[in-house]
């Protein structure tokens, strides 16, 4: 992305926008919040790069390299895409109109007219970084099995669909839940509410919004610190050698 927002710089100039009115920025911190942790799929991953690392003292030199790389890339980015596509607020123009002129700029077939909602859109015209880029979007839906499965286990586990099934004689062979196939009908039940979500709504931005930086800030931050929480109050053993050095309330 960032080869990408130099490509058009380098390409068409800079089209950096007024200065920011954060009157209107303020709305949109849940689309960052979705954009950059949530959607970058941070949690799924944490779990299963901390267990198989050895040795463990590793981890924390690793967690914060890792981080200030990536904190420093996700900032060059944004300033980039401020910079390249930030004042592009004009419609695309059709292909017989590509003599139109916009203040004196003309119009370029493969310059992208404003920032795309999904950023990985503003790089579909580069060859070889448009695939690269847009294969992100790949690794989420090669994600959803993977997803579903942990859905429909933390579902049977946390809610009592079964006992409710068994308490109204309904569908008694749901509860054969260590075969196959009736695992393969649960996921395919649980699929049904997104399976109408996206067939009836296809703004997927306005998603990103709610599921990530709703729903992300309840299961990265708020359910987590709570959990710690209350932990930590029923925790009384003198020496734990898995205690957390940030033992301050303000961590």
């Amino acid at each position: 992305m960032c080869i990408g927002s130099i490509y058009y710089l380098s390409k068409d100039g800079a089209h950096t926008p007024p200065l920011i009115d954060w009157k209107k920025q303020l709305p949109n911190i849940a689309d960052v919040f979705g954009n950059t942790t949530f959607a970058f799929i941070y949690h799924h991953s944490v779990s299963g790069i901390v267990y198989p690392v050895r040795p463990q003292s590793s981890i924390k030199p690793m967690f914060l390299y890792s981080n200030i790389i990536g904190s420093i890339f996700l900032c060059v980015e944004a300033m980039l895409a401020w910079v390249a596509f930030g004042a592009l607020i004009h419609p695309c123009v059709e292909p017989d109109d590509w003599n139109v002129t916009h203040k004196g700029i003309p119009f370029v077939e493969e310059f992208p007219c404003a920032v795309s909602a999904l950023y990985n859109e503003n790089f579909l015209d580069i060859p070889f970084i448009s695939q690269v880029v847009n294969f992100y979007p790949m690794l989420n839906i090669a994600a959803v099995p993977i997803l579903n499965i942990t859905l429909r286990n933390n579902l049977l586990d946390v809610l009592p669909i079964k006992a409710f099934l068994k308490k109204q004689n309904f569908c008694l062979f749901l509860l054969d839940d260590h075969k196959p196939m009736i695992k393969g009908i649960w996921s395919i039940i649980l699929t049904i509410p997104v399976i109408s979500i996206v067939t009836w709504y296809r703004d997927v931005q306005t998603l990103v919004t709610y599921t990530g930086g709703f729903c992300g800030a309840f299961i990265l931050l708020i359910i987590p610190v709570t959990m710690v929480s209350y932990a930590r109050q029923l925790d009384k053993s003198p020496a734990n050698f898995n205690a957390s050095p940030f033992q301050h309330v303000g961590w």
